[in-house]
């Protein structure tokens, strides 16, 4: 008896399983609604939306509301967040889409601080030159990205940040973190409120000093989070295996300087992704932005 299963009838049947069973892992969904406040019932603007399993998502527009669609893996979750209050997880099978999300402001507020001196000394960490030619692009897997910075001494304040993007108009949220003495990572969010910034130009300098923000350690991080809303998309063309493709990349796109080689112990860039977890990006690329602050 001939053999009916030859070489292509084989692969086309391998091709026919393999997809199969991709399409039984991934199915692709659409979610939209609104992410409120519990204390005032107000749309919280900006909200972080992400998957779990997935590590994609997309943020709230400036009222609350979101709308997506995405491949989802089976028994993913998605995640909501924002600054000032406590993340919330749905599980995708118990999600329905035009639903309202309620988020609780965090029990875990942070210390008033006034500054009463206006004759602190300044000092600039990482004062860089010109912006340079290297750029951090986001093609919408990063949701922060923090350099970190180590301040002479201790018990200092934020006063400016300052930091160099592409030039095109954008809006995107400034975030600082202190220092996890037992991972070293990205800790605690020093903010408890909004720091939002809408602005073309290249260099842009931003007055921390209203948000009293208190530096008790040496070492803290600065971050810029994107916002995934449509102001801040563009479609760009790029080849891929002699083919022409299109993607989508956010902005802002981040100016940053490469080292030669690590140092000793250098000032890591980490990265924040959907999933709320922080990792290295590298030890070596470090962005173009300055921390002054104030003793």
């Amino acid at each position: 008896m001939k053999n009916l299963f030859n070489s292509n009838t084989r692969g086309c049947i391998f091709l026919v399983i393999f997809l199969l069973c991709f399409s039984a892992a991934y199915a692709q969904e659409s979610f939209s609604g609104r992410v409120m406040s519990s204390s005032n019932n107000l749309g919280i603007p900006f909200a972080s939306i992400g998957l779990l399993k997935t590590n994609r998502g997309t943020s709230a527009n400036n009222q609350g509301y979101f709308q997506f669609s995405l491949n989802v893996q089976n028994g993913d979750s998605l995640i909501f967040s924002s600054v000032g209050f406590s993340t919330k997880k749905v599980a995708v099978g118990d999600f329905v889409s035009g639903v309202t999300i309620v988020l609780v402001e965090s029990e875990d507020k942070l210390p008033s601080i006034i500054v009463t001196s206006s004759k602190l000394k300044d000092v600039k960490l990482n004062d860089y030159g010109s912006a340079g030619f290297n750029t951090f692009i986001n093609s919408g897997v990063t949701k922060v990205l923090a350099q970190q910075f180590q301040s002479p001494n201790k018990n200092m304040y934020l006063k400016k940040i300052k930091l160099s993007k592409s030039v095109g108009q954008c809006i995107f949220l400034i975030k600082v973190y202190r220092l996890d003495s037992v991972s070293l990572k990205p800790g605690q969010d020093l903010l408890d409120t909004i720091v939002q910034v809408n602005s073309k130009n290249k260099n842009i300098v931003i007055d921390m000093e209203k948000y009293n923000i208190f530096l008790n350690s040496k070492d803290f991080f600065v971050g810029v989070q994107w916002l995934f809303i449509d102001e801040n998309s563009r479609q760009v063309k790029s080849s891929l295996g002699g083919r022409k493709i299109l993607h989508k990349e956010y902005l802002p796109s981040l100016f940053v300087d490469y080292e030669k080689s690590a140092s000793a112990q250098p000032l890591k860039t980490w990265q924040l992704d959907f999933r709320e977890k922080w990792n290295i990006i590298s030890s070596t690329m470090k962005l173009k932005m300055t921390a002054t602050v104030g003793y």
